[in-house]
């Protein structure tokens, strides 16, 4: 079948391009385009029910799906019925990427939005829901996406290139245009201006997350205004060294604090402003990554555990000042289940068991100070399923201590990572079904 995204030329009573499609199902129908196909024919498309043809439908590009639609109205229906599924619109490079029953589906934008494209949106826009728009973007795009996708619960904007005043304008129509917008995720390589219009003027109070990829600085009264903004932020994250300075001032503003639930903040400097002071109580965070803070105390942990209680999630990766102490304060989480302390430097196996039981999870790769004394937390943590020690120094005793929990359980799996050890398989034996050893 020919696929060819140009234009369409077709004329309405010509149905030559679908001579293959036709061929393979037998169609036997009357010659008229618009015949209504519901006598009986031995042979026919009459035998295929609904579903079967929606089946076959969804096989097909946009292109080919508006030119069925063309030779007859059981086709015609069950064609608009095929755009029901078009819920992710997503422009990478100038093309259009469709998924869900329209098997991703590309479109290549050649400077401007094809006909169908825009017939499309027309009618199925305000059935779509999530909409992604890469640095090479379309103007035209962002015209047609602002006036027929009025129902939009994620938008993921990335932009690599210097912004243009029509793009503010454009965006900030999109924006208001979706009132109900749950989820935006940013991602800003060049500089941070469009960020301070999209979160001060545009953006419904009511967004739930919020992702930002920003490089440049952003201060801390900007994140201030931002964020008294937002009276549902459940999830708010910051990644890639965005270099935002959070302190308690900014967390004390927050009024948002009871619906907080998960903060993401990579590479942000937090210590030196004692993160999370007891006037700010963060009762329902249960997701918190503090990853890459390598100014970060035991202190400043501590000050997080006790006003964070139900924390679920926990992310110390390269905060190399965090000590024994500071995990041993983690025992107070009664809800942890994942840990990742990889590149910890000063955190040995003796606080590592002090962690809470309940945990399923620990990734403490790079850890040099771990060694085969974390037998004791195998043994100790009945719930354990994941166990990355990676590059730690541990040999074969740990694997045989891993074996003989293994040998006890009955149906709780456990996989631990062993590479760059001094752990030698080929001198173990008798693994169990219930342990993988990668």
């Amino acid at each position: 079948m020919e696929r060819n995204y140009g234009l369409l030329e077709e004329n309405n009573n010509n149905i030559n391009h679908w001579d293959p499609f036709i061929n393979m199902l037998s169609f036997e129908g009357p010659e008229s385009p618009e015949s209504d196909m519901e006598e009986e024919s031995t042979g026919s498309t009459n035998e295929l029910d609904d579903n079967s043809l929606l089946e076959i439908f969804s096989y097909l590009s946009m292109r080919d799906i508006m030119n069925a639609a063309k030779v007859c109205r059981k086709w015609r229906r069950l064609c608009e019925h095929s755009w029901t599924a078009l819920e992710n619109l997503q422009c990478i490079d100038y093309e259009w990427l469709l998924f869900g029953k329209l098997r991703g589906q590309k479109l290549h934008l050649k400077g401007t939005c094809p006909t169908y494209l825009e017939q499309i949106l027309m009618k199925r826009g305000h059935g779509i829901k999530y909409f992604y728009l890469s640095h090479n973007h379309n103007l035209r795009l962002f015209i047609i996406t602002s006036k027929f996708c009025r129902d939009l619960s994620t938008i993921e904007i990335r932009i690599n290139a210097a912004v243009f005043n029509e793009f503010d304008t454009h965006m900030r129509n999109l924006l208001e245009n979706n009132v109900n917008l749950q989820t935006f995720i940013y991602y800003n390589e060049f500089d941070d201006s469009v960020l301070k219009n999209i979160f001060l003027q545009y953006m419904s109070e009511y967004i739930e997350n919020i992702i930002l990829y920003v490089r440049y600085n952003v201060k801390p009264s900007f994140i201030i205004s931002a964020i008294k903004k937002f009276k549902c932020l459940q999830s708010f994250e910051c990644r890639a060294g965005c270099g935002i300075f959070f302190d308690s001032t900014i967390l004390e503003s927050m009024n948002c604090d009871k619906s907080l639930n998960s903060i993401f903040l990579n590479e942000s400097k937090l210590a030196s402003s004692m993160l999370l002071s007891q006037t700010v109580d963060l009762v329902n965070l249960t997701h918190l990554s503090l990853r890459g803070d390598k100014k970060l105390k035991d202190l400043n942990l501590m000050n997080v555990i006790n006003n964070c209680k139900r924390l679920k999630y926990l992310d110390l990766t390269q905060c190399s000042r965090i000590t024994d102490a500071g995990i041993i304060s983690l025992a107070k989480l009664n809800d942890l289940d994942i840990l990742e302390i990889s590149y910890c430097d000063r955190v040995t196996d003796k606080s590592i068991i002090y962690l809470p039981p309940s945990m399923t999870t620990l990734i403490c790769s790079h850890c040099l100070n771990i060694t085969d004394c974390v037998i004791n937390l195998i043994k100790n943590s009945l719930n354990l399923k994941v166990l990355d020690l990676s590059y730690c120094s541990i040999g074969n005793a740990t694997i045989e201590a891993a074996i003989e929990v293994a040998n006890k359980r009955i149906d709780n799996g456990l996989t631990i990572k062993v590479n760059n050890t001094c752990v030698d398989l080929s001198k173990i034996s008798n693994i169990p079904p219930l342990l993988s050893i990668i």
